[in-house]
């Protein structure tokens, strides 16, 4: 990518505010943050550039590995999709639609979060997937 395809594809996800759009390093380190991500998770940029992505996880998942699974699982297959519960800055919760895509060799280097509104979504059915 040019320096010009570069600056404007750092434009376009700045400008992004629907999803949350973050890098990530191989261990889940989040490198950048969008506005997208600040809105939906309450935390500025400076709160959490340097904190590890399991800071978004309900500490049920958290206790169960679930953050360190699913890293494992896009650095082995180069992508990871998943829907849960995620935490935001206040604690509340949320459910959020989750991928996150590495290109060629490298490592773990974006993931792109969506939250519904709602959480009517399949309990029984997540439940069951988080006891696997």
């Amino acid at each position: 990518m040019s320096t010009s395809d570069d600056a404007m594809y750092r434009h376009l996800v700045a400008g992004v505010k629907d999803y949350a759009i973050y890098l990530m390093d191989e261990n889940g380190v989040v490198l950048n943050w969008n506005e997208g991500a600040q809105r939906s998770k309450g935390y500025r940029a400076g709160e959490i550039v340097g904190r590890n992505f399991d800071t978004f996880y309900t500490p049920a998942d958290q206790k169960l590995g679930l953050s360190a699974r699913n890293l494992k699982h896009a650095r082995a297959n180069g992508h990871f999709a998943d829907e849960g519960w995620r935490v935001r800055k206040d604690g509340s919760q949320f459910w959020a639609h989750v991928r996150s895509v590495r290109k060629g060799t490298a490592p773990v280097k974006s993931s792109v979060a969506t939250s519904t509104p709602s959480t009517h979504r399949p309990i029984k059915s997540w439940a069951c997937r988080r006891a696997t």
